[in-house]
């Protein structure tokens, strides 16, 4: 069985790594976050 490919438009890809770029920035934020508070309370 052949895989299909899918098409993304230019719009679609844009949105997409706009949602990506927000998730790793809030995950960075989270992880710096525990970073420093596990430094103060150790």
């Amino acid at each position: 069985m052949a895989k299909k490919r899918i098409r993304i438009d230019s719009n679609t890809k844009r949105d997409l790594y706009d949602k990506f770029s927000d998730y790793t920035l809030d995950l960075s934020k989270l992880v710096f976050g525990g970073v420093i508070l596990a430094g103060i309370m150790g």
